[in-house]
């Protein structure tokens, strides 16, 4: 199976990421009232943990870790967390 940069897949890693760190920037900052320091940590660091646990499992069922798969979860918490800090 070809891994395309721009398929479909890869926008719905994008948009997971970016809802996922929209999600958790929201709790930690407004319900939990977190320090910024650790909404920022939480926020990236559950969603990139994820991210990279879904392509160790992917390598060990299908054979298949994707970086393109990475980059686009990178770049969707990337972008939830400068929307969230522009606010």
């Amino acid at each position: 199976m070809k891994d395309n940069y721009w398929s479909e897949d890869k926008f719905k890693h994008f948009y997971l990421n970016l809802a996922i760190t929209n999600i958790l920037y929201s709790e930690t900052k407004f319900n939990l009232k977190l320090d910024d320091k650790k909404v920022i940590l939480i926020s990236c660091g559950i969603p990139i943990s994820l991210s990279i646990s879904k392509e160790i499992v992917d390598k060990k069922r299908k054979n298949n870790f994707s970086i393109k798969d990475l980059i686009w979860d990178i770049k969707g918490i990337l972008c939830g967390l400068y929307i969230n800090t522009l606010l």
